[in-house]
């Protein structure tokens, strides 16, 4: 959980950020469809974080509430208890709890806001612990950066893999060369500390019917031998 800094003294980076945009293309949206249910799954049993997904976030209070928003393509905040049902996340209303994480999906009309004015807003304003940039269209332009001390952005070097560690998720995030939606295409994913792919339910269900399917022929095999 991450406690937002005081309004009044971030006016300088609230002016640059009167608006957001949508995700851009039906990738992107499969992309942040992917990052937001494998984590779910994976942290199924535990009750205390909320991950959202392209959801308008308020952070002012001291202006209209439609004026001063973001909509990250994806954000975690940890140690919030209480059920939260809503279309957006106002900030004020949270406890002043701002995300711990966030991961922007880039494309051709966002890349500079991403890397410059949302970049300074979420180091500055919401102090958030990591964000991450990935262009599902340019899956080289991956990178991630981590608070330090000073609460200023430090860029993660990337493991052997190309991967980025996350603090935060106690996971690696990756790319991934595979098949989403009858679409084969290159997407962010993560990895567990041990290298392995964090799966999605889908693929859950699947692996288990491939399992219960070589057991089945299995046991027809060893009955024809018997």
């Amino acid at each position: 959980m991450t406690q937002i800094t005081t309004m009044q003294d971030t006016n300088s980076v609230l002016s640059q950020l009167y608006f957001d945009e949508s995700l851009e293309t039906t990738k992107h949206q499969d992309n942040m469809s992917i990052l937001v249910h494998s984590l779910e799954e994976a942290w199924k049993y535990l009750d205390d974080f909320y991950i959202l997904g392209n959801m308008f976030m308020y952070y002012n209070p001291n202006t209209l509430k439609y004026k001063d928003l973001r909509g990250p393509d994806f954000f975690l905040v940890n140690e919030i208890y209480n059920d939260f049902d809503s279309k957006s996340w106002v900030i004020w209303e949270e406890n002043w709890n701002s995300p711990d994480l966030i991961i922007e999906l880039l494309s051709n009309t966002n890349n500079e806001l991403n890397l410059k004015s949302k970049k300074e807003l979420y180091e500055q304003v919401f102090r958030a612990k990591e964000y991450f940039i990935f262009d599902p269209n340019n899956p080289s332009n991956f990178q991630g950066w981590q608070l330090n001390q000073e609460n200023v952005y430090i860029e993660l070097n990337k493991n052997n893999h190309g991967w980025l560690w996350s603090d935060v998720l106690k996971c690696w995030l990756g790319l991934w060369n595979g098949v989403i939606k009858e679409k084969t295409d290159i997407w962010l994913r993560f990895y567990d500390a041990n290298h392995k792919l964090i799966l999605l339910p889908s693929e859950i269900e699947q692996q288990e019917k491939e399992f219960l399917t070589l057991g089945i022929l299995e046991l027809e095999a060893l009955s024809k031998d018997s």
